[in-house]
This record gives C-alpha cells, sequence and structure tokens, in this order.
C-alpha cells in the first residue's frame, strides 16, 4: 500500500465504498423485508390462537347447554321422580338423545342415592357412582345445585380422553323439592381436534391444560399422547402459561430452531368459564428468511447499477479537484528537496488544496530567505562563541574561589555541631536532674501524707472521745464545735488519702498485661454491688468487650472512680440512676465510655473538672475531695490516651477514655525500685 499512487489508492477506496454501500442496502432491505415479515406473522398467529380458544369455549358452551336440555327431559325426570316410567323407556330415550347428537361418547343418569340407574356402558349400569373419582366428583358437585364440567382426562371405562359434564334434575310438579338425580355425558374428545383442523393454522399447534399437560398436538391425530407428557417447563409453554396471550420468538423446543411463538388461553364463552386451557402455534423463522432473502437479492439488482454510477460520478470529481492537485504539489515539493529553492505551484483554486498550494509557495520564499541569511549568522555566532570561551573561563576561576570558600563554611558548621550537641548533653542532664525533683515531690508528698495521719486520728480520736463521755456537760453550740473539729479531721484525713493516691498513680507502675474488659469490669462492679443496689441503679454493660493491653489494677480504679461519679450524681434526681458502659473500637485505640442520667456538667467546666481537688458543688451537697477525676486523668495518661466527658446541664454525663491498641509489651514494668505491692496500691485507691 505504501508504493501505491494516490489515484490507485483512491480507485480502491471508491470501490471499497460501492461495496459497502451495496452490502448495506443488502442487508437493509433483507432486514426490513425480514422484521415485517416477523410483525405480520406474529400479529396472524395470535389471532388464529386467540380466534382457536375462542372457538372451543363455544363448542363447550354448546356441550354445556346440550346437558342442560337433556336434565329438563321429561322422561328422565318423570323416571327419576318414581313416575309412570319403566327401564326400557328411559333406555330407549337416552340412545335416540345420544345417536342424534353424535356428540356424546357416553352418558349416564345416576338417582338420589347415588346409584347409576342408565348407562351407554353396561358393566356401570347398578353401580354406586363413589367407584368412580371423576363422576363421584361431579355428583357430588352438582348436589350443590351447581352444574358441573371437568377438565380433559382419560376416562378408564371408555379408554379415550374425554371430558365429563353433569347438571342437575329436578321435579317441575314439585319445584319446592330439592334435586332428585344427576345426568351426565363424556364429550367425544374429536369435538375438540376438529375445532382446531377447521380453521388456517401453522405448522405447530399444541393445546395443554393449566398444568401444562399436553392434551392435543397437531399431526398427533391419535389419543396415546393425551395428558402424558407434561411441558410446563418447556419456555414456549411456561410463558403461555404465565401470560395470558402475546408473540414473541425463541428457539423451538419442537422445531429445534427459531421459531415465531404465540399463544392464547381461554376467554370464556357466557356462563361457560373455561378450564384454563392455552394453546401455543409455532412457525419456524426459516420460512420466512429465504423469502425475506429473496425479496432483497431483487430490490438490489435495482439500486447496483445506481450505486455504481454514483460512485463513478464521486471517482471523477475526486480525481478532478483533489487527486490532480495533490499530484502537482508532490511534483513540486520533490523538486524542492533536491535542491530547487525556485519551485513554485500553480494556484488554481481557494479551497483547501489551493490554501495548501499557497502555504507551500510561502514556506519556499521563507526558505530562500532564511538560505541566504544563513551564512551570515554562522560567521556571527562563530564570533559569539568565542567571546562565550572567553566567558566560561572567567567563571571557572570564580567557582574556584567559591569551593574553597564553602569548605571554609562546612569547617565552621562542624564547630557549630559540636556545640549543640553539648547543649543537647546539658538538656538531657536537665530532665534527669526534673525526673529527680519530681521522684523527691511525690516521696515529700508520700511522707507529708503518712505523717499526718498519725495527729489526725489523734484529733478524730479524742474529738470521738469527748463526744462520747463529756457530751452531757457541754451545751448544744460546744457539742457543735465538737462535730466540726471531727468532720474537719474525717475531711482532711480524704484529702490525704485521695492525695496520697494521686502520688502513687505516678510513683508506682505494675507490668502491663492483656486484661479481658468483661471480668475486668465485672470485678469492678462486685466492689460497688452495695452502692448500686441501695440506689437501686439500672446499669447496662455492653456485651463482648474487647482485651486490652494494660495496668489491670490501675483501670479498674479508673472505672471504679467513674462509675463511683455517675452513681453519686445521678441518686439525688426523682428518677432512678440509669448507668450504661461500652466502647467503640476507634481503630488506633478503644474507646471506652461510662454514660449516665444524672445532673449534668456545664460545658466551661468541661477541662477544669479533671484538676486536681477540683469540685462544683459544697461539700453539703455532694461528698468527697474532687480527686477522682485527677486520678482518672493521670492514670490514661501514663498509658498513653486522653480523657474528656461530653454532657450539658440536666442532661446527664458521657466520659470518655482511650487506649492505644499498640502498646509496648514492656510497658509500664515497674515496681522493682517500689516496696509496695499492687494490693497496696489498690487499697490506697480506693480509700480515695
Amino acid at each position: 500500500m505504501k508504493n501505491l499512487s494516490v489515484l490507485t489508492k483512491l480507485t480502491m477506496a471508491m470501490l471499497a465504498c460501492a461495496v459497502v454501500a451495496v452490502l448495506f442496502l443488502a442487508y437493509s432491505s433483507f432486514s426490513t423485508n425480514l422484521s415485517a415479515w416477523e410483525d405480520r406473522t406474529s400479529r396472524e398467529q395470535l389471532e388464529i390462537a386467540n380466534n382457536l380458544m375462542k372457538q372451543i369455549d363455544i363448542k363447550l358452551h354448546e356441550r354445556q347447554a346440550d346437558i342442560q336440555l337433556m336434565s329438563e327431559e321429561e322422561l328422565i325426570e318423570e323416571y327419576l321422580a318414581g313416575r309412570r316410567v319403566d327401564e326400557g323407556q328411559l333406555e330407549d330415550r337416552m340412545r335416540e338423545i345420544t345417536d342424534d347428537t353424535g356428540m356424546w361418547l357416553e352418558a349416564d343418569v345416576v338417582d338420589i342415592d347415588g346409584v347409576i340407574v342408565y348407562s351407554n356402558i353396561d358393566k356401570v349400569v347398578g353401580q354406586k357412582i363413589e367407584q368412580y373419582p371423576e363422576r363421584a366428583r361431579a355428583y357430588d358437585h352438582v348436589m350443590t345445585g351447581d352444574q358441573y364440567n371437568s377438565d380433559v382426562y382419560i376416562c378408564e371405562e371408555m379408554e379415550a380422553p374425554t371430558m365429563l359434564f353433569a347438571y342437575p334434575v329436578y321435579d317441575e310438579e314439585k319445584p319446592d323439592e330439592p334435586i332428585i338425580g344427576v345426568v351426565m355425558t363424556h364429550l367425544v374428545w374429536s369435538e375438540i381436534r376438529d375445532v382446531i383442523l377447521e380453521g388456517k393454522s401453522p405448522e405447530v399447534v399444541d393445546l395443554y391444560n393449566k398444568e401444562g399437560f399436553e392434551i392435543y398436538a397437531k399431526g398427533k391425530e391419535g389419543q396415546e399422547d393425551v395428558l402424558v407428557v407434561n411441558e410446563a417447563d418447556e419456555p414456549s409453554v411456561k410463558i403461555a402459561l404465565e401470560k395470558g396471550a402475546g408473540s414473541t420468538i425463541m428457539k423451538s423446543s419442537h422445531l429445534d430452531e427459531d421459531a415465531i411463538v404465540s399463544w392464547a388461553s381461554e376467554p370464556g364463552y357466557k356462563d361457560y368459564k373455561g378450564s384454563g386451557w392455552i394453546v401455543v402455534l409455532e412457525t419456524p423463522v426459516s420460512e420466512f428468511r429465504q423469502e425475506a432473502l429473496g425479496t432483497a437479492f431483487n430490490a438490489l439488482l435495482v439500486r447496483i447499477p445506481i450505486v455504481l454510477i454514483a460512485v463513478g460520478i464521486m471517482f471523477l470529481l475526486l480525481k478532478k479537484y483533489f487527486v490532480k492537485p495533490l499530484i502537482s504539489i508532490a511534483e513540486s515539493t520533490r523538486k524542492f528537496a533536491e535542491g530547487d529553492l525556485s519551485t513554485r505551484i500553480q494556484i488554481e483554486s481557494n479551497d483547501e488544496v489551493g490554501k495548501l498550494s499557497s502555504s507551500f509557495n510561502q514556506m519556499a520564499e521563507n526558505l530562500d530567505d532564511m538560505y541566504k541569511n544563513m551564512e551570515m549568522k554562522v560567521k556571527e555566532r562563530t564570533k559569539s562563541l568565542d567571546e562565550s570561551l572567553k566567558q566560561s573561563e572567567k567563571q571557572r576561576i570564580e567557582l574556584e574561589d567559591t569551593k574553597s570558600a564553602m569548605l571554609n563554611i562546612m569547617e565552621d558548621l562542624g564547630i557549630a555541631n559540636k556545640e549543640i550537641e553539648l547543649e543537647k548533653t546539658e538538656l538531657e542532664d536537665q530532665k534527669e536532674e526534673l525526673k529527680k525533683v519530681n521522684l523527691e515531690l511525690d516521696s515529700f508528698v508520700y511522707t507529708a501524707s503518712h505523717d499526718l495521719r498519725a495527729p489526725l486520728r489523734a484529733i478524730s480520736s479524742f474529738a470521738t472521745f469527748l463526744e462520747e463521755d463529756y457530751a452531757d456537760r457541754l451545751d448544744e453550740e460546744g457539742r457543735d464545735y465538737l462535730r466540726e473539729v471531727k468532720n474537719g479531721a474525717d475531711r482532711l484525713n480524704r484529702l490525704i488519702n485521695d492525695l496520697l493516691a494521686l502520688s502513687r498513680v505516678s510513683r508506682l507502675k505494675n507490668p502491663y498485661e492483656d486484661t479481658d474488659m468483661n471480668e475486668l469490669i465485672g470485678s469492678v462492679l462486685e466492689r460497688i454491688e452495695f452502692d448500686i443496689k441501695e440506689q437501686n441503679v439500672d446499669l447496662r454493660v455492653e456485651k463482648d468487650l474487647p482485651t486490652v493491653r494494660c495496668d489491670r489494677i490501675k483501670l479498674g480504679e479508673v472505672f471504679v472512680n467513674l462509675i463511683n461519679n455517675a452513681i453519686k450524681f445521678s441518686s439525688r434526681l426523682k428518677r432512678n440512676p440509669k448507668i450504661e458502659i461500652g466502647y467503640i473500637d476507634g481503630g488506633k485505640d478503644y474507646k471506652f465510655f461510662v454514660e449516665d442520667n444524672g445532673i449534668g456538667i456545664d460545658p466551661k467546666y468541661h477541662e477544669k473538672i479533671f484538676g486536681i481537688f477540683r469540685r462544683l458543688h459544697t461539700q453539703e451537697e455532694y461528698s468527697g475531695t474532687g480527686a477522682g477525676l485527677s486520678i482518672v486523668k493521670r492514670i490514661i495518661d501514663e498509658h498513653g490516651g486522653s480523657v474528656w466527658v461530653e454532657s450539658e446541664l440536666g442532661k446527664g454525663s458521657t466520659f470518655w477514655f482511650s487506649i492505644p491498641k499498640n502498646l509496648d509489651k514492656n510497658s509500664g514494668k515497674g515496681g522493682k525500685n517500689s516496696d509496695t505491692k499492687p494490693q497496696d496500691y489498690k487499697e490506697d485507691l480506693s480509700a480515695a
């Protein structure tokens, strides 16, 4: 293709366009004819299906009317009423009825006691009706006062497919009396077959009952296949059972190819309601594809010359106005490339090709000017390069000087780094000194707290002795003073205990361990069980709490403080205290919460309440020292977590704290430098 000329390529392209146009016209004609044939056949076939079902219902309605007339036969009525008719007369009249119509395989007369008093089949005469299931079903139904017609079934006595019709017999002379008997007839099945064969129908016509059993198939005129094959799962039957009427194209299991499938169900006729039958008609698509192909071919023979003439005219126009100017441009370009800069193209039009020629001429003018100026610029550039070389040498010398200066700066930076390291060492020393000061402060608090306990106990004890031994010698004011002394000593003792506990939070380090929070909260609730029952607390703990690596004893005290606070600040309200304990998985940490329905906290105090001994109420309103939340915060800080509160006045409070998931397994190892056991620490925190 690369070596072919533009004219050759254009010729091939035009031929390809002609072929594509012919193929498109052929396909379009074929598709149009095929679609029209499919639509027409679908409509006609659906109309045939609906008409077939209507004719069948009319035929069955006629048989239903015939059995009604039979029930009104005077002789049958007289016989069943026991008046002036013998069996011979009944038999003669019944034979006349069945022979005249030719529509009934068999007719029965059943009396009020359920005995078959007449039948074309001698062996059933005198038998009880219950011996024959379908007859018995019809008899029971008719005795309620309604007519009966069955679906198609195989009658064992006649060994043939049929339908059973039954109608009650009344005594005309005694209209108020109940039913005196029943007449029954079996339809000749060829009646249904003849209805289908009388009209125009496609190659495949199948009749099914409401359960999907085939009861008639065109081409199978015998009776051996009736009610034998259940095709409810066949696509065409399944869609017909689901939808009342319609047409579609689908794969036919009977024809083993695509077919137009139409179906219709019984519409009923007058008082005949139908048995739920459906009819399915199928016409193979191959029949009309061949016809559509022939029609398309004939149309194509007419259109091919027109297409070829149009393509030829287009080819000549393109050759004159497009290919010829392009060939001229190509020839001029070749000469220009060989060095003939004076080559120019003659412009014959103002279209895109003319503009291309004009652009080529302009380019040639510009290149000619550029060539003339090239030698002058080369000379100027050579001179410029010489000057640049001299400038580069000068810059090299300056770079050498800059390098020396940089080395001096790097030497100065080394001295500065040494000074920074020295300052870092001094900072570490100060940090260690601060740790020692904090330890000494904790030790002082611990020692001072213990030293203050003895005199406080003495004050409390002597106040108690005075109250017990000398109360009768003191007036009321003196006894009030004595109670104030004792209460003050007790409050100071609690403050010392809280201060001691707060000190031990930082001083004592228990090993971290994997702790089941369900078990931990269970042990906490056992410790405060008395308070929970006394205040009638409704306490709920979320199930399946996680396992957390932590200081088990300290985290237990966190829950003790938060639950006790929740009980304390909810117990004086008119409603019973409600407390909920749970958690959420925060990804990198676990966030636990203790929620209550207590008095709530003003948002402006949310940060202040975690300070040591910070109280929002008087001692008379709520007891305590205010150290509990400080202990909670210090324990959570030690674990690398956070603690906060969400609350408003009068709307309860929710205290949250987080514990990181990735705590080092060696975190919290301590106690080597402490003589206090974890149990002692637990007792100190409980006292707080």
